[in-house]
């Protein structure tokens, strides 16, 4: 999450991130991935319900 904060308040470039925070790949996936599960659990809880008349 330090890498992610990072990135956004420096605005810096991935492949720039400082290597204490690892591959910049790692980083930009894992923050993709957070994003895909909260877009899919958004969807999912708008499939259950309610639905309009």
């Amino acid at each position: 999450m330090d890498a992610i904060a990072f990135k956004f308040r420096t605005g810096t470039h991935w492949g720039h991130l400082p290597p204490k925070y690892g591959n910049w790949r790692g980083v930009y996936n894992r923050l993709r991935m957070r994003a895909v599960g909260r877009v899919v659990s958004v969807f999912a809880g708008h499939a259950r319900g309610p639905f309009p008349a």
